[in-house]
This record gives structure tokens, C-alpha cells and sequence, in this order.
């Protein structure tokens, strides 16, 4: 984990501040816990992907890689308009392999109140999916992904 943080001002226009009153460091993890599937995704739980901030999107941004040539591409990012505090984290998700969201959700915000922290940052997101990827078929995976510093 790197200690390096990214200077809230003038690069990231304000928004992490929104969020938290200390800088996030560039590199964060996310943890991907699978809580309910066959044993085809369940090699999935445990996978880690490293995040990095992207200027450009002003989003921490990586590629989960759990085997079966399959991916999932995470965004982890602060949504201003959504409040002051850590419960305004929000992740994006996308297995490009034909996986989808049940109710096509795919940002998710953080479990609930007291479910995520600032200093150090860490936010738990849930959700399920069903899968008709490259290498699994199946329904109702519930899915929880952890970031941390």
C-alpha cells in the first residue's frame, strides 16, 4: 500500500473534500468477497485489484483479473452532490463478459451508516449479480466489494 496521498487541491476540483477531510492516497484496494455463488465464482472471492487515481476522471480506477479470462473494471470516486462524509463514496462496476445486476444496477453506494471511514479510508459495497460469462452460468451471486488504503 502506498503512502503517497494525492492533494485535494487544485487537482481533483474539490470533490474528495466533499468527503473527507484528510487526503486519500493514490493506490487504494479493493477486496472482492463472493457470499453466495457455485463453486465456478466462488474462485473469485478473495481476487484483489489495485486502484489508482485517474486525474482525468477524478475516480480510482483498476481491473479486477479472477481467472477464466474473465475481468471486472472498478471506479471508486466521491459524489459531491450526495453528501459531506464517507457515505458519499460510491463504486462502479463492470464485468464486461456478459454479467449483469439483477435490477441493472451497476453504482453502488456504501452498506450503510457506519459501513465505511475517512481516516483510513474503507467502504463496503454489496450487490448481486447474474452471470452469463465466458466460463460460469449463474444466478443470484451475491457480491461484496471492499476498498481500503
Amino acid at each position: 500500500m502506498s503512502t503517497e496521498t494525492f492533494p485535494c487541491d487544485p487537482c481533483c476540483g474539490g470533490e474528495l473534500t466533499d468527503c473527507c477531510d484528510n487526503t486519500i492516497p493514490i493506490t487504494l484496494t479493493a477486496l472482492i468477497t463472493i457470499t453466495s455463488a457455485g463453486a465456478c465464482l466462488a474462485a473469485w472471492d478473495g481476487t484483489m485489484a489495485t486502484l489508482t487515481f485517474n486525474a482525468g476522471t477524478s475516480q480510482w480506477e483498476g481491473t479486477a483479473t479472477p481467472g477464466c479470462g474473465e475481468t471486472m473494471d472498478i471506479a471508486f470516486y466521491c459524489d459531491s452532490e450526495a453528501g459531506d462524509d464517507c457515505e458519499a463514496f460510491r463504486l462502479d462496476w463492470d464485468i464486461p463478459e456478459n454479467c449483469t445486476s439483477p435490477t441493472g444496477e451497476t453504482e453502488l453506494i456504501p452498506d450503510g451508516p457506519g459501513q465505511c471511514t475517512c481516516d483510513p479510508v474503507d467502504a463496503d459495497f454489496s450487490t448481486g449479480f447474474d452471470s452469463s460469462c465466458d466460463c460460469c452460468d449463474e444466478n443470484g451471486v451475491l457480491m461484496t466489494i471492499t476498498i481500503t488504503e
